[in-house]
């Protein structure tokens, strides 16, 4: 178990053939990572989506989940990457981003978030947004 989100990506990456960062997003927590295996879009994660089915009651799984913002999965999708790879201090998971999509849009799994992050903006203000994010439960993910 890795606790270190530095080392667990590290280790995410070094488990790739020439893994290569080709990008960083939300703090170096998200990262465009290109290998001989493919184009990934990985995504470092310090818990589950620990209250998913007191989030989605109509869903009715009694399970953890996981999400993703919608700027980020778009940003998978416009990347076309092979995969989205959720690395925890548990494991490695995946999945595809469209299946995630559909999965979340289908079975009304898209929400905003209770909780505002705040950003910089213009001018050394901060901005407060409710981000939209995709829901899902752990199970809809390949753990490697």
């Amino acid at each position: 178990m890795i606790q270190c989100q530095y080392k667990a990506v590290e280790a995410f990456i070094k488990s790739l053939t020439k893994g290569v960062v080709l990008k960083d997003y939300n703090k170096g927590r998200h990262k465009l990572i290109r290998s001989e295996e493919g184009l990934f879009y990985m995504i470092y994660k310090r818990n589950w989506f620990n209250s998913f089915s007191e989030k989605f009651p109509d869903f009715k799984c009694d399970c953890v989940g996981e999400s993703i913002n919608k700027k980020s999965l778009g940003t998978a999708i416009y990347n076309n990457v092979d995969k989205l790879v959720f690395v925890h201090p548990d494991g490695v998971y995946s999945q595809y981003p469209l299946v995630i999509e559909r999965f979340c849009e289908v079975n009304k799994l898209v929400r905003i978030q209770d909780k505002s992050n705040s950003y910089a903006a213009y001018g050394g203000n901060r901005k407060e947004v409710r981000e939209e994010t995709y829901s899902f439960p752990k199970y809809l993910l390949e753990k490697h």
